[in-house]
């Protein structure tokens, strides 16, 4: 399988690259490497040395030091940046962006792991929409674009209630 080859950054769980070098991919963490403890310069020039992607949580700084390489004429062998997510989410999303880069060159690019954020399973794809129930409280429910007809009638109900509260024909009168 050719792939990009990847360099887990030390902010990035080690447990990532035991799953996807089970999965046939080739991962280097920084403790493998014996890099702990090293700048960040230094980690991305490591990773450019063994024609590595760097993957890292670290956005803030990765950001500034690739934009600052080519301001110095220098390459890297490409940084993917994901924010902290839970771990499944961030399995799912790296394996869907090796999956979609392929063995195609990373060279001097920054990835957003982010970017790759896409629906598993287009069919069960709904869109969400708020039903407003009485008392008050916001409830999310998956369904079509539209809600039904007796969820959207009871939605306008309570919107009314709620817009003019002492119309309704429970309400005591005011003199």
């Amino acid at each position: 399988m050719a792939t990009i080859r990847l360099y887990l950054d030390e902010d990035v769980h080690p447990l990532l690259a035991a799953v996807l070098r089970d999965r046939g991919y080739d991962v280097l963490t920084t403790a493998e490497a014996g890099m702990i403890g090293r700048s960040d310069a230094e980690q991305l020039d490591f990773a450019t040395s063994q024609g590595r992607v760097l993957f890292t949580h670290n956005v803030r700084d990765y950001m500034r030091l690739a934009q600052e390489y080519p301001r110095t004429r220098r390459s890297h062998a490409g940084v993917i940046l994901a924010p902290q997510m839970p771990f499944k989410e961030l399995l799912r999303l790296t394996l869907h962006l090796l999956a979609q880069t392929g063995a195609e060159p990373f060279t001097d690019r920054v990835q957003w792991l982010t970017d790759f954020r896409t629906c598993q399973n287009p069919r069960t794809a709904q869109r969400a929409f708020v039903i407003r129930r009485w008392p008050p409280a916001l409830t999310t429910v998956r369904g079509p674009l539209f809600p039904p007809p007796k969820a959207r009638k009871r939605r306008i109900r309570c919107l009314k209630n709620e817009l003019a509260p002492d119309r309704s024909p429970h309400a005591p009168h005011r003199t």
